[in-house]
């Protein structure tokens, strides 16, 4: 019971991700227009990379036991995925205003994520249903 479950959850894990992909895509693709061939393939390497980067945060968000592990998981990755945002949006010149602003935001938001209580062995939880069944 449990393995099919699980089986499932991963076909919808794998299709959210597909869609999220194609979406990020696009938006890119509808607001840069590339032309070439060269910023076709960064546009959709965008879309991909963004989504990658996503879903590392959401799984890696589980794995420390710690608040403190995860506030710096999370803001590692936060400021990774505002620096990929900023490099394809804007490109390498820097304007330290916008950078401080994103980082900032990151900052506040892994803040925020590692106040709530860290999860101690949910991972088994299908295990104990399916042997109460």
């Amino acid at each position: 019971m449990a393995k099919r479950h699980q089986k499932q959850s991963r076909v919808g894990e794998a299709i959210t991700l597909v869609v999220a992909a194609a979406l990020f895509t696009g938006f890119a693709w509808y607001v840069s227009q590339p032309k070439d061939t060269l910023a076709m393939v960064s546009t959709a390497s965008f879309g991909v990379g963004l989504t990658a980067l996503i879903w590392l945060l959401a799984v890696c968000d589980e794995w420390p036991s710690k608040r403190f592990v995860r506030f710096l998981l999370d803001l590692l990755l936060g400021c990774a995925l505002a620096t990929l945002i900023y490099v394809y949006m804007i490109g390498f010149i820097v304007y330290p205003e916008f950078m401080i602003g994103a980082f900032g935001i990151v900052l506040v938001l892994a803040a925020l994520f590692a106040i709530r209580k860290p999860r101690q062995n949910d991972h088994n939880i299908a295990r104990v249903v399916e042997a109460e069944d």
